[in-house]
């Protein structure tokens, strides 16, 4: 066992607390716990939810918390790891940038060699095709008078726009109709009449959710949002209880606990329970 597990360990026993009171305090299972004092760190879940862990131990023990995860970083290598990642983070930028550079670029080229091309279609002799459209645009409409007494009916019908474009009007309206319903569909819908969960971190904290049996994990930062529908059960689980609002089908909930604490709900069709 390494400086890290030794020394919660020390500190636990020191002040008489036993895994299980902590456990049930945090809401983190008595394997990890030990597995923290082990440094059996395989036996975690990992990510984000292992500091989520050392957090919650060491506040409950009052020792420095963020002594405690830099112990543990140090201890599990992760905080190596974790800078790795960080790398390609740069070169995805990098490329961000040479896309926003070259695409106004390549734009303008396109456009230049769309408009030599059509400078050669009329050199060519499309000037007769061209006035041509010219001549038909530019013909007026025919129209039919409706008799007044006719209020069912519009008082002027375009006859040429019927006969020219005839059922591929009509197609390119029922497309813009069907298109306006599928935008004025909201995420309440997405839902049915299941679960509809929105959740807005006032501080960072990270979320786990079975959702229908599916779990999904996240990591929120201040002011970010979460949307989670479900048709038949959530159980939501979050690391810093105090820092997050949640809303249980367009109802805002109570404050569910302290900072960092750690709470777990469910939420079903007929209601939600600690």
């Amino acid at each position: 066992m390494g400086n890290f597990g030794t020394r919660i360990k020390r500190e636990r026993e020191m002040r008489g607390i036993t895994l299980e009171e902590i456990a049930s305090a945090t809401k983190i299972g008595t394997r990890s716990l030990q597995a923290l004092e082990d440094e059996q760190f395989d036996r975690l879940p990992g990510g984000i939810f292992n500091k989520g862990f050392v957090r919650a131990y060491a506040k409950y023990l009052g020792i420095d918390e963020e002594q405690a995860v830099a112990d543990f970083l140090a201890a599990s290598g992760a905080g190596e790891l974790e800078a790795a990642e960080e790398e390609p983070e740069t070169g995805g930028e990098s490329r961000l940038t040479d896309r926003r550079v070259w695409l106004p670029i390549l734009a303008v080229v396109l456009l230049v060699l769309a408009a030599f091309a059509a400078w050669r279609v009329y050199a060519a002799g499309g000037a007769a095709l061209f006035e041509g459209i010219v001549v038909q645009v530019r013909a007026p409409k025919t129209a039919t008078a409706v008799p007044a007494g006719d209020r069912s009916a519009p008082a002027v019908v375009p006859v040429a726009a019927t006969k020219s474009d005839g059922g591929q009007t009509r197609k390119q309206e029922e497309a813009d109709t069907a298109t306006a319903r599928e935008d004025d569909a909201g995420p309440a819908e997405s839902a049915g009449d299941g679960i509809r969960l929105h959740i807005r971190a006032l501080q960072d904290a990270w979320i786990a959710a079975e959702v229908d049996g599916e779990r999904q994990e996240w990591s929120l930062h201040a002011a970010a949002e979460k949307q989670v529908y479900a048709q038949e059960r959530v159980v939501l689980t979050v690391g810093n209880a105090g820092g997050v609002e949640i809303s249980y089908n367009d109802e805002v909930l109570p404050v569910l606990g302290q900072e960092r604490q750690v709470r777990t709900l469910t939420f079903t069709r007929d209601g939600w329970q600690p």
